[in-house]
């Protein structure tokens, strides 16, 4: 190899690291409405079996903190129920339909972890059920706590 030929690999090979770290520089986004809270496990995971015999909402979970709950996940097994916000069904009733995991909806955000249902304090997520068969729920509920 020439001294040219090192000369410009070596040029190449800066040019190539400065432009790197020039895309590495690009600023970050963050929501502006509310933070993950920086305590010990924000995370929650919410999951469960209901055994629904009549037409019922049945509480799974309370947001008992005085920050919101953004569900970010929701799962489950079976078409006979849907989730409900504190017995709630207003803009709620496809949330079960695209995210029944036997549906296989691959574009669903609650699938994918990628949606944000709100939970206020003092709210609570509800399983209905909407017939009077026996059936079974299995469900999985996955988000984090919020700080404003």
């Amino acid at each position: 190899m020439t001294s040219l030929s090192k000369i410009i690999f070596a040029l190449a090979a800066l040019i190539f690291a400065v432009s790197q770290l020039i895309d590495s520089l690009q600023p970050a986004h963050a929501l502006s409405s509310h933070n993950i809270s920086s305590g010990s496990n924000p995370i929650v995971n919410i999951n469960g079996e209901l055994v629904m015999n009549s037409i019922t909402t049945t509480p799974i979970w309370t947001n008992n903190t005085q920050d919101d709950f953004i569900v970010t996940t929701y799962i489950q097994d079976s078409t006979g129920c849907y989730l409900t916000v504190s017995g709630q069904t207003t803009g709620l009733a496809k949330i079960s339909y695209i995210a029944n995991i036997r549906d296989y909806k691959p574009s669903t955000v609650f699938l994918h972890g990628k949606a944000k249902l709100k939970i206020a304090p003092g709210e609570t997520i509800d399983l209905a059920h909407y017939n009077n068969n026996y059936n079974q729920c299995n469900y999985y509920i996955e988000g984090y706590y919020t700080h404003s």
